[in-house]
């Protein structure tokens, strides 16, 4: 039973370590993207740098949004109830309506 108890201990000191680390990584990689973001608006459309840019946007955000999916948010979901979720989703929606606005 101790032993048990020791391991049960040990995998959930682990989960909160990889959670956190999960959660760390996810906030690296947004200020990536938005650094790489101020980056295309400032060089000149259509070169091979930019392009090389975009690339590398495209995959570091296709990266995120998967490991976002399979990680992040189940865990997430353990920790706040359907009515929150729906909140934050609702907020998420109004961000990027206001984002896609002030592009125009």
């Amino acid at each position: 039973m101790i032993l048990k108890l020791g391991n049960s201990e040990a995998l959930a000191d682990a989960k909160e370590v990889e959670s956190r680390d999960t959660t760390l990584e996810a906030l690296e990689e947004h200020k990536v993207m938005k650094r790489l973001v101020k980056e295309l608006d400032k060089n000149q459309k259509g070169t091979e740098e930019w392009a090389a840019k975009l690339k590398v946007l495209q995959e570091n955000t296709e990266h995120h949004v998967e490991e976002a999916e399979t990680e992040l948010f189940p865990e997430c979901k353990k920790f706040i109830s359907t009515e929150e979720s729906e909140e934050i989703a609702l907020e998420i929606e109004k961000f990027k309506k206001e984002q896609l606005s002030t592009k125009k």
